[in-house]
Protein backbone atom coordinates (compact mmCIF):
# COMPACT_ATOMS: atom_id res chain seq x y z
CA UNK A 1 0.00 0.00 0.00
CA UNK A 2 1.45 3.49 -0.97
CA UNK A 3 2.48 5.60 1.93
CA UNK A 4 0.60 8.97 2.71
CA UNK A 5 1.15 11.90 4.26
CA UNK A 6 -0.37 14.25 6.65
CA UNK A 7 -1.04 16.49 3.79
CA UNK A 8 -2.98 16.64 0.84
CA UNK A 9 -1.48 16.60 -2.54
CA UNK A 10 -1.53 20.12 -4.28
CA UNK A 11 -4.41 20.30 -6.32
CA UNK A 12 -5.75 22.75 -9.05
CA UNK A 13 -8.19 23.65 -11.16
CA UNK A 14 -11.99 25.33 -10.60
CA UNK A 15 -13.18 22.72 -8.33
CA UNK A 16 -10.36 23.03 -5.83
CA UNK A 17 -10.50 27.03 -6.22
CA UNK A 18 -14.52 26.76 -5.67
CA UNK A 19 -13.91 24.41 -2.70
CA UNK A 20 -11.03 26.52 -1.31
CA UNK A 21 -13.14 29.81 -1.53
CA UNK A 22 -16.04 28.54 0.33
CA UNK A 23 -13.81 27.57 3.21
CA UNK A 24 -12.57 30.72 3.14
CA UNK A 25 -16.02 32.49 3.47
CA UNK A 26 -17.59 29.07 5.25
CA UNK A 27 -15.48 29.94 8.89
CA UNK A 28 -16.60 32.92 9.37
CA UNK A 29 -20.29 32.49 9.13
CA UNK A 30 -19.88 29.26 11.35
CA UNK A 31 -18.28 31.29 14.12
CA UNK A 32 -20.96 33.86 13.92
CA UNK A 33 -23.42 31.14 14.24
CA UNK A 34 -21.74 29.42 17.18
CA UNK A 35 -21.75 33.06 18.60
CA UNK A 36 -25.36 34.20 17.42
CA UNK A 37 -27.26 30.53 17.01
CA UNK A 38 -28.59 29.17 13.92
CA UNK A 39 -29.69 31.40 10.99
CA UNK A 40 -32.70 30.62 8.70
CA UNK A 41 -32.27 28.29 6.17
CA UNK A 42 -31.99 29.90 3.46
CA UNK A 43 -28.55 31.85 4.96
CA UNK A 44 -27.23 27.86 5.30
CA UNK A 45 -28.09 26.42 2.07
CA UNK A 46 -25.09 25.99 -0.33
CA UNK A 47 -22.56 25.96 2.82
CA UNK A 48 -21.09 22.93 3.08
CA UNK A 49 -17.64 21.68 1.11
CA UNK A 50 -15.45 18.46 1.68
CA UNK A 51 -13.02 19.97 4.45
CA UNK A 52 -15.42 21.75 6.35
CA UNK A 53 -17.33 20.33 9.26
CA UNK A 54 -20.95 21.76 9.81
CA UNK A 55 -21.21 21.22 13.71
CA UNK A 56 -24.25 21.65 15.19
CA UNK A 57 -24.42 25.55 17.53
CA UNK A 58 -22.40 25.31 20.58
CA UNK A 59 -24.34 27.43 22.91
CA UNK A 60 -22.27 30.19 24.76
CA UNK A 61 -23.92 30.17 28.37
CA UNK A 62 -25.43 26.64 28.23
CA UNK A 63 -25.55 25.54 32.19
CA UNK A 64 -23.01 22.84 32.12
CA UNK A 65 -24.29 19.44 33.83
CA UNK A 66 -25.11 20.25 37.35
CA UNK A 67 -23.47 23.53 37.28
CA UNK A 68 -24.22 27.10 36.71
CA UNK A 69 -24.75 29.28 33.51
CA UNK A 70 -20.84 29.34 31.86
CA UNK A 71 -20.40 32.24 29.37
CA UNK A 72 -18.01 30.61 27.22
CA UNK A 73 -18.46 33.65 24.52
CA UNK A 74 -14.96 35.28 25.16
CA UNK A 75 -12.99 32.20 24.04
CA UNK A 76 -15.08 31.18 21.10
CA UNK A 77 -14.24 34.93 19.96
CA UNK A 78 -10.94 34.38 20.61
CA UNK A 79 -11.05 31.23 18.81
CA UNK A 80 -12.71 32.80 15.57
CA UNK A 81 -9.23 35.41 15.34
CA UNK A 82 -7.26 32.38 15.79
CA UNK A 83 -9.27 30.31 13.42
CA UNK A 84 -9.34 33.26 10.40
CA UNK A 85 -5.41 33.54 10.63
CA UNK A 86 -5.65 29.38 10.54
CA UNK A 87 -4.09 29.36 13.74
CA UNK A 88 -5.97 25.65 14.01
CA UNK A 89 -3.74 24.97 17.32
CA UNK A 90 -3.59 28.13 18.72
CA UNK A 91 -8.09 27.48 18.24
CA UNK A 92 -7.83 24.32 19.65
CA UNK A 93 -6.18 25.80 22.86
CA UNK A 94 -9.35 28.63 23.22
CA UNK A 95 -11.62 25.82 22.53
CA UNK A 96 -10.01 23.88 25.04
CA UNK A 97 -10.48 26.78 27.68
CA UNK A 98 -13.69 26.98 26.75
CA UNK A 99 -14.35 23.07 26.98
CA UNK A 100 -13.16 23.35 30.52
CA UNK A 101 -15.87 26.03 31.46
CA UNK A 102 -18.60 24.18 29.71
CA UNK A 103 -17.83 20.30 29.67
CA UNK A 104 -21.02 19.32 28.61
CA UNK A 105 -21.39 21.11 25.60
CA UNK A 106 -20.58 18.08 22.75
CA UNK A 107 -20.80 20.63 19.93
CA UNK A 108 -18.08 22.43 21.55
CA UNK A 109 -16.21 19.11 21.74
CA UNK A 110 -16.36 18.49 17.70
CA UNK A 111 -15.10 22.22 17.18
CA UNK A 112 -11.39 21.09 19.28
CA UNK A 113 -11.31 18.18 17.54
CA UNK A 114 -11.59 19.76 14.05
CA UNK A 115 -9.19 22.67 14.92
CA UNK A 116 -6.44 19.79 16.35
CA UNK A 117 -7.00 17.68 13.17
CA UNK A 118 -6.57 21.16 10.87
CA UNK A 119 -3.41 21.58 12.90
CA UNK A 120 -1.77 18.45 12.36
CA UNK A 121 -2.69 17.39 16.36
CA UNK A 122 -3.88 13.97 14.80
CA UNK A 123 -3.64 11.79 18.03
CA UNK A 124 -5.18 14.29 19.96
CA UNK A 125 -7.78 15.39 17.40
CA UNK A 126 -8.45 11.26 17.52
CA UNK A 127 -8.86 11.25 21.29
CA UNK A 128 -11.48 14.07 21.24
CA UNK A 129 -13.12 12.28 18.76
CA UNK A 130 -13.69 9.34 20.51
CA UNK A 131 -14.52 11.02 24.05
CA UNK A 132 -17.36 12.51 22.38
CA UNK A 133 -18.36 10.00 20.40
CA UNK A 134 -18.75 8.07 23.91
CA UNK A 135 -21.16 10.16 25.37
CA UNK A 136 -23.03 10.94 22.01
CA UNK A 137 -22.87 7.80 19.68
CA UNK A 138 -24.88 9.32 17.15
CA UNK A 139 -23.14 12.80 16.83
CA UNK A 140 -22.82 12.38 13.10
CA UNK A 141 -20.10 15.38 12.27
CA UNK A 142 -17.42 13.16 14.83
CA UNK A 143 -17.66 10.02 12.80
CA UNK A 144 -17.24 12.04 9.71
CA UNK A 145 -14.17 13.72 11.09
CA UNK A 146 -12.52 11.33 13.27
CA UNK A 147 -12.65 9.17 9.66
CA UNK A 148 -10.88 12.05 8.02
CA UNK A 149 -8.52 11.86 11.15
CA UNK A 150 -7.70 8.68 10.39
CA UNK A 151 -7.08 8.96 6.65
CA UNK A 152 -4.62 11.49 8.03
CA UNK A 153 -3.09 8.81 9.82
CA UNK A 154 -3.58 5.89 7.16
CA UNK A 155 -6.11 3.96 8.94
CA UNK A 156 -8.29 3.27 6.21
CA UNK A 157 -9.81 0.25 7.91
CA UNK A 158 -10.76 2.24 11.00
CA UNK A 159 -11.98 5.42 8.18
CA UNK A 160 -14.57 2.52 6.51
CA UNK A 161 -15.48 1.57 10.50
CA UNK A 162 -16.60 5.21 10.51
CA UNK A 163 -18.22 5.18 7.45
CA UNK A 164 -20.13 2.37 8.40
CA UNK A 165 -21.53 3.74 11.75
CA UNK A 166 -22.69 7.10 9.61
CA UNK A 167 -24.49 4.82 7.39
CA UNK A 168 -26.22 2.85 10.19
CA UNK A 169 -26.92 6.43 11.80
CA UNK A 170 -28.14 8.30 8.12
CA UNK A 171 -27.61 5.81 5.37
CA UNK A 172 -26.36 8.40 3.09
CA UNK A 173 -26.79 11.92 4.72
CA UNK A 174 -24.31 14.61 3.93
CA UNK A 175 -21.60 13.52 6.55
CA UNK A 176 -21.10 9.84 5.34
CA UNK A 177 -20.82 10.94 1.44
CA UNK A 178 -18.12 13.30 2.16
CA UNK A 179 -16.19 10.78 4.58
CA UNK A 180 -16.99 7.83 1.79
CA UNK A 181 -15.62 10.79 -1.26
CA UNK A 182 -12.55 11.37 1.40
CA UNK A 183 -11.95 7.58 1.53
CA UNK A 184 -12.35 6.80 -2.31
CA UNK A 185 -9.93 9.68 -2.86
CA UNK A 186 -7.49 8.34 -0.29
CA UNK A 187 -7.27 5.05 -2.04
CA UNK A 188 -6.84 6.36 -5.00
Amino acid sequence: MPQHSARRPAASGPDFDRRRRLRQLAWPALVLMLLHGPQPVAAQQGATEVDQMPPRRVIPGRPARGGARRDISAELAAAQERIDAQDWLGAAAELARARDKDPANMDLLNLLGFCQRRGGDLYAAVDTFTLLLKQVPQHRSAHEQLGRTYLLLSRPDDAQRELKQLRNLCGSCVEAQELDRAISAFLR
